[in-house]
């Protein structure tokens, strides 16, 4: 990976676009450049800048620690480790953008843009957007590869192959982060590592060997296994086999014939008596059937009653209605009358309401009359107290004001006066506190010494408390590993044991399994299955056509009987629609008279009719004469006689309409059940010819012996072939359960003892891995040990250096050793305590200065403000007696109640009383109209009442007809009471019976046919009992004479297969042996189970290598150190060699700042320069470490940096040293321009 340019905007404190191209001049050309500025001008943002872009994040906001919230401009708050903290505040947008050269050399830009919304500088922070660009050798851009942050960072790490973690370790020492490397942990330095060599392959090496090596040993240990398990049977034994095999077939075949014979003769036994029980069954039936029709004879009388009474219905129903229209017009006659009365009472009431109104407002407006000069002469009053109230209010605050003001300025003077004295007293105590503690003063002045020292020497206690750990750790392990080796011994010999005797079980359980012939059953149920399903369907068939013949001569006979019915209805209904067309004609006529006596009723007609005079022309019809002028009684008469005459037309019209109706009614439920009837005769005969049908194609696929050819009656004897068949397949099912329950032992047992192999597998494998362990645990403890030795050492050189400090403090290396916080708070409280002690002494002297003239200023403020106070008092009180005064005046007048509220009080009150009247005008006037609108209610109710009476007393006389008319009497009516529901109801319990018995009657004769023909198919001489018994004998003889040939067939394919599989193991197991011995020499030298033994190898093998290339380059710039490669073989830690101290190896953190950027330095030239690596940057950058260099050291570092310009690297370097500086020629140079804004400029010989 290559570095091109790094550009950016808005970032930290450079708020101004930057670009920083390493592929132009000056930078182009030069190997060595520096970043200068002034501290926090935003160097080390340039290199947020590229870490930003590439990988999103930045090492300031991965720091350890940067978890707090901080404030945002937008008033929200957001964590440290935000990389959008970056964002320049005062800015809306910014961002990062890096170019580089990926691993697959093609030019990539990278880009991070941050922004508030809307652009605004104090908008809320947005969500950050990545884009990534490919782009030509000019910068152009070609294509857009990836956008979105998840999206971008995935493909970042493709490209670079570098996480951001590996790529600061090897191509940015951070600021406070330049000795990253030196610092990871084994864990880390080995995924570091995996990146520099690609070493990943090694790992997957190194488990592939192992998982070969055990797949290789499980297999062959699984062949040998299976062919100690393979039995061969001899050979005199297999002809053996082969000869009873043949025997038993010609046996079975023998008995096979005779079964069959024996079984056609109980069939034939079988069918007649099944015939005699059915004809037995429907003769009974029969008699129950012909019993039940009889006891339904007083339903079937009551039907014919109801019958006759059904043209009654219409008239009664019609004097049921004009019974209730009657009472319901009384009703509301009652109550007429009584909101009649109610409306007089409320008439009377509302004209009281309003004369009392009238004159309660005369009175209200004449005593306003009499306040109006006294609300004036208040009103005056009332203004002139506002002012003078106002005034007095001024006044007070002023002199309240000038009294609070004095007693603020005594009340300072006397706490200035009181500090004064607390104060001079503090600065005596400070001195004295100071003069006892001046034996700490070295503790205070040389605390930094003295905090290293303890630091360096807890550390070291640290690491031998934590060797010592490690060294009972490893004497644990070997012990631990020696326990399990035994255990592991004990359970191998247990597993051993208890597999015999599972492989013992499986055998026995096998020869059983053998014996049963389990195919042979399977294949003797499958027989059965078929030929008890197929009997199955031929019963359900010969069912269908037994029931389909019965339901069509029920249907037969339906359809005769309603078809009669529904002729002799339709006669009725022909007769009734004649009779019905003269009713409508002389309808019609008594209607047009009707309407003319009505016309002649009314109350307009009567005023007129009795306003005519003798020879004078009608004003309606111009005639002279008038026959009813002054005779009342006759023209009432002919008016009712036309309304009669109307009222019975009208009946037998809706009598008549009733009739054609039921009749129409009757007429088409007999159309309905005609055609149903025929429906299901049709149907009937229809399944019968199906199930006919249905029964001869089952018959044709061959049904046991004794199956009916014929469907008629053929029900009862497949029944008994099922029975017999039923309890055939149970006996075969239950041999095949036996079977499945030994095959299911077998597996169980053959699992079993795969368990108990894997066991003793799986724990040699445990037990090579805790020998391995035991090597390595004695190993440690060697290492440990001499560890622990130079450790000890280190404290003791320590603690000479700190002892004449702990004597200070009555403390001893002792105290160091058992509590050493305790210690250290001790030596440095007292340090802190004499620090403590100066500080206050000199704070307290300046207090004191600083309290003489403020005493004198507060005294001077204190007797002006006194004077103020007085003269403010005194204009209070002439304020107060003017309003006074005023008071007194104003509280004559209105009893002291408010101007406006004893105005506004009276003025309301006239107010309420008017429109007090005005309510009780509106309710006289509503009481008015309800009085009237309830008289005309009253009489309308009359006139209905009256109409109502005539209605019902018409009913009753037309129902009354009707019984003479028929001839019925009282006790006959009463049949009405029944519904023509309920009558329909035993209209069909009544069909019903007689469809049963007909039923009844066919099945009964359908039985005796099928007792004759199974008399007439001929029985055979031998009893029943003796056939049964005989074929019960050959079934079991037969199907012994199968078990027996099917358990030697069996016996013989299983010898063919053991054969098979026992030749072909022989030469699998061959080859298994050869791969083994192969795969036990590739795992021994490099397999692992976690892949760790081939990978750490090579991981240590470079890690070998890039010491030596460090060391190198350490041997220039700090000769006194060397790096060395800690611990066992394979170990990835990292020591010092210090040479000046005779070759004492100790840790890199014992390194003083200096010497560890100088150490860390080395690392990373090293890394540098390592070969084979195609994911590295080329450019390295280094954010500060130089001032703890001196100058002969800094210069060696500046050379060894230049040095690498040779190899095509670039170094850049950001230091405030100004010796570094000026033998840096090419400079990014970031200046201040203020506001905390700084820009970014190049500066080279011969540049800009």
């Amino acid at each position: 990976m290559r570095v091109l340019a790094i550009r950016g905007e808005n970032l930290a404190s450079l708020a101004e676009p930057f670009a920083i191209e390493f592929e132009r001049e000056p930078l182009r050309s030069a190997g060595l450049f520096a970043i200068t500025g002034e501290t926090g001008a935003g160097k080390s943002t340039i290199l947020d800048a590229l870490c930003l872009a590439l990988y999103d994040e930045f090492p300031r906001v991965v720091a350890p620690g940067s978890r707090d919230d901080m404030p945002d401009p937008s008033g929200a708050s957001i964590k440290e480790h935000d990389p959008r903290t970056i964002l320049r505040r005062g800015a809306g947008r910014g961002y990062a953008e890096a170019d580089f050269v990926a691993r697959d050399g093609r030019r990539y830009r990278a880009r991070c843009e941050l922004m508030r919304a809307r652009g605004r500088a104090a908008g809320k922070l947005q969500n950050r957007s990545r884009s990534l660009w490919l782009i030509d050798e000019g910068g152009a851009i070609l294509e857009a590869v990836e956008s979105g942050v998840e999206a971008v960072n995935r493909r970042i790490l493709e490209l670079t192959d570098l996480t951001f973690d590996q790529f600061r370790r090897t191509a940015l020492l951070a600021q406070g982060d330049f000795d990253a490397f030196l610092r990871a942990d084994a864990r880390e330095r080995a995924d570091l590592l995996e990146k520099i060599t690609g070493s990943e392959i090694y790992g997957s090496l190194s488990k592939r060997a192992y998982e070969r090596w055990k797949d290789a040993v499980t297999a062959l240990a699984a062949l040998e296994e299976r062919r100690k398990e393979i039995g061969v049977m001899p050979g005199e034994e297999r002809d053996a086999l082969l000869a009873r095999c043949k025997e038993s077939e010609e046996a079975r075949a023998r008995l096979s014939g005779e079964h069959k014979e024996s079984v056609a003769a109980l069939q034939r036994l079988d069918a007649l008596a099944q015939a005699q029980e059915k004809l037995a069954f429907a003769q009974a039936d029969c008699t129950m059937a012909e019993g039940t029709l009889a006891g339904l004879s007083n339903e079937r009388q009551l039907l014919a009653d109801l019958a006759r009474v059904e043209p009654l219905r219409a008239p009664q129903a019609e004097m049921r209605r004009a019974e209730s229209s009657f009472a319901d017009a009384q009703t509301a006659a009652t109550r007429a009358s009584q909101q009649q009365d109610a409306a007089r009472a409320a008439l009377e009431a509302a004209q009281r309401g309003e004369r009392a109104a009238f004159y309660a407002l005369q009175a209200a407006s004449s005593e306003i009359d009499r306040f109006q000069p006294l609300w004036e002469q208040a009103s005056s009053l009332d203004a002139r107290l506002d002012a003078q109230i106002q005034e007095e209010a001024t006044a007070l605050a002023g002199a309240q004001l000038a009294a609070e003001r004095f007693a603020q300025a005594q009340t300072r003077l006397t706490q200035a006066r009181a500090m004064e004295a607390t104060e001079r007293a503090s600065r005596d105590a400070a001195r004295a506190a100071l003069e006892a503690l001046a034996s700490a003063r070295p503790l205070s002045e040389r605390w930094g010494e003295i905090e290293d020292w303890l630091a360096k020497r807890a550390e070291i206690t640290k690491e031998r408390i934590e060797a010592s750990r490690a060294h009972e750790t490893a004497l644990a392990e070997l012990t631990r590993a020696g326990d399990m080796r035994t255990s592991f011994d004990a359970q191998d010999e247990n597993d051993r044991e208890a597999l015999g005797a599972v492989l013992a079980q499986m055998r026995e359980r096998e020869a059983a399994l053998l014996a049963l012939d389990a195919p042979a059953i399977q294949q003797r149920l499958d027989v059965a299955s078929r030929a008890h399903d197929l009997l199955q369907a031929m019963a359900r068939a010969a069912r269908d056509h037994d029931a389909a013949q019965a339901a069509a001569a029920g249907a037969r006979d339906d359809h005769l009987r309603v078809g009669a019915e529904g002729e002799a209805l339709a006669t009725l209904l022909a007769r009734l629609r004649v009779a019905r067309e003269a009713q409508a004609a002389q309808k019609e006529e008594a209607e047009r008279l009707g309407e003319l006596a009505d016309a002649t009723a009314d109350a307009q007609a009567l005023r007129l009719r009795q306003a005519l005079e003798d020879d004078e022309p009608c004003p309606v019809c111009g005639a002279t004469d008038h026959p009813f002028a002054h005779s009342d009684d006759a023209a009432q008469r002919l008016v009712e006689a036309l309304r009669e005459r109307r009222a019975a037309a009208r009946h037998a019209v809706a009598l008549t309409d009733k009739e054609i109706a039921e009749a129409s009614e009757r007429e088409a439920r007999a159309r309905a059940l005609q055609e149903d009837a025929r429906r299901r005769l049709l149907e009937a005969e229809t399944a019968a010819q199906t199930a006919a049908r249905d029964y001869a194609a089952l018959h044709a696929q061959g049904p046991p012996a004794g199956t009916p050819e014929g469907v008629a009656q053929a029900a009862a004897t497949i029944a008994a072939l099922q029975q017999d068949l039923n309890a055939k397949r149970e006996a075969l099912m239950n041999l095949r359960t036996t079977a499945r329950r030994l095959q299911e032992d077998v597996e169980r047992l053959r699992k079993a003892a795969d368990d108990r192999r894997d066991a003793i597998e799986a724990r040699r494998t445990l037990r090579d891995g805790a020998e391995t362990a035991a090597r390595a645990a004695a190993e440690k403890r060697a290492a440990l040990e001499q560890g622990l030795a130079g450790l000890k050492e280190r404290i003791g050189s320590l603690d000479r250096s700190l002892s004449p400090f702990l004597a200070l403090c009555d403390l001893s290396t002792a105290d160091l050793d058992r509590d050493p916080n305790g210690a250290r708070r001790w030596l440095e409280e007292a340090g802190a305590r004499f620090g403590a002690a100066w500080q206050a002494c000199e704070q307290a002297e300046a207090r004191c200065a600083e309290l003489i003239p403020k005493i004198a200023g507060l005294d001077a403020q204190a007797h002006s403000l006194a004077e103020h106070a007085k003269a403010a008092a005194s204009a209070h009180a002439a304020r107060a007696d003017d309003l006074a005064t005023t008071r007194a005046a104003r509280a004559e007048l209105l009893c002291g109640e408010a101007t406006a509220a004893h105005r506004a009080r009276h003025e309301a009150h006239e107010k309420a009383l008017r429109a007090a009247q005005e309510a009780a005008r509106g309710v006289l006037a509503e009481a008015g109209n309800g009085a009237a609108a309830s008289d005309e209610r009253g009489a309308a109710t009359a006139t209905a009442l009256e109409a109502a009476q005539g209605a019902l007393d018409a009913a009753r006389v037309v129902f009354t007809e009707a019984l003479a008319t028929r001839g019925f009497s009282g006790d006959e009516a009463s049949l009405l009471a029944f519904s023509r529901e309920e009558a329909s109801a035993m209209r069909d319990t009544v069909e019903s019976a007689q469809t049963a018995l007909r039923a009844a009657q066919a099945a009964l004769a359908q039985r005796r046919a099928d007792v004759a023909e199974a008399q007439a198919a001929g029985l055979p001489e031998t009893p029943r009992e003796t056939l049964a018994a005989r074929e019960a004998e050959l079934a079991g003889a037969l199907d012994d004479a199968t078990g027996r040939l099917g358990a030697l067939a069996e016996r013989l394919r299983q010898d063919d297969a053991a054969r098979g599989r026992a030749d072909a193991l022989s030469a699998e197991i061959a080859r298994a042996a050869a791969t083994r011995k192969l795969w036990d020499e590739i795992n021994a030298a490099i397999g692992s189970k976690e892949g760790d033994k081939f990978r750490r190898f090579a991981q240590s093998v470079t890690l070998e290598q890039l010491v030596a290339l460090a060391n190198r380059r350490l041997a220039l710039l700090a000769p006194r150190y060397l790096l060395e490669r800690a611990g066992e073989i394979g170990s990835l830690g990292l020591q010092i060699v210090d040479r000046d101290l005779g070759d004492e190896r100790r840790s890199t953190r014992s390194l003083s700042g200096g010497e560890r950027f100088l150490a860390s330095l080395a690392l990373a030239l090293a890394l540098a320069g390592l070969e084979g690596r195609d994911s590295f940057v080329d450019t390295l950058f280094i954010d500060e470490g130089f001032g703890a260099l001196d100058a002969a050291t800094l210069d060696v570092a500046i050379d060894a940096l230049e040095n690498l310009q040779g190899q095509g690297r670039k170094v850049g370097v950001i230091s405030h040293v100004e010796s570094m500086q000026q033998r840096i020629s090419t400079k990014i140079s970031v200046e201040r321009r203020g506001g905390g804004v700084s820009v970014v400029r190049l500066r080279a010989a011969g540049f800009g």
